[in-house]
């Protein structure tokens, strides 16, 4: 997933198994004192030391936001409601095609989700390549910066975003997304 640029705040998955490291502790701790191991005092250093490093570690990286961008830059915000508004009442009954990636707020407030071909969608690459041809309505396009160039649609149109497309009209833009209609 990361090699193909699908994942999704990776980072914040690796320290989930800091918790039950740090509980099963003192079973090892327990285990090494009443085995008489010749080093238990420095097996137990070594593991104390670990763990906390591990935490500092982990702890400076999850709050960097230049380090882990994902943990920082993927909230339900303002926009997403904005924009899933916007679909609830100017076009509600059309079919969408996006990306989850990075949509995920809005995909949460939008009333009729049916209408949506979001990428867990098994035919999305299908849509992707022919939107018209499976008569999507309409597509939401992030800003490609940042976190944005990791979304499917921006890697298959690199210049949608920007400069649009033949196939396609901007029907509204907001602050990070573009919204355009496609042609028949």
């Amino acid at each position: 997933m990361l090699l193909k640029g699908a994942s999704y705040g990776w980072l914040r998955f690796f320290s989930y198994t800091y918790p039950i490291c740090t509980a099963w502790i003192p079973y090892e701790m327990y285990v090494i004192k009443t085995k008489k191991f010749k080093y238990n005092t420095l097996v137990l250093i070594i593991l104390l030391v670990s763990m906390t490093l591990s935490s500092i570690f982990t702890g400076s990286i999850l709050r960097n936001p230049d380090k882990s961008p994902e943990e920082h830059t993927v909230v339900i915000d303002r926009q997403a409601s904005e924009i899933a508004d916007y679909i609830n009442e100017e076009i509600p009954e059309d079919k969408i095609l996006m990306d989850s990636f990075v949509t995920s707020g809005i995909i949460l407030n939008v009333k009729n989700v049916d209408n949506l071909v979001v990428s867990s969608n098994l035919d999305f690459e299908k849509y992707l390549n022919y939107p018209a041809k499976y008569d999507m309505n309409y597509i939401i396009v992030p800003n490609p910066e940042g976190i944005g160039a990791l979304d499917a649609i921006n890697r298959k149109y690199p210049h949608l975003y920007e400069d649009g497309e033949d196939w396609c009209l901007l029907k509204e833009e907001f602050e990070s997304y573009k919204i355009f209609e496609i042609k028949d």
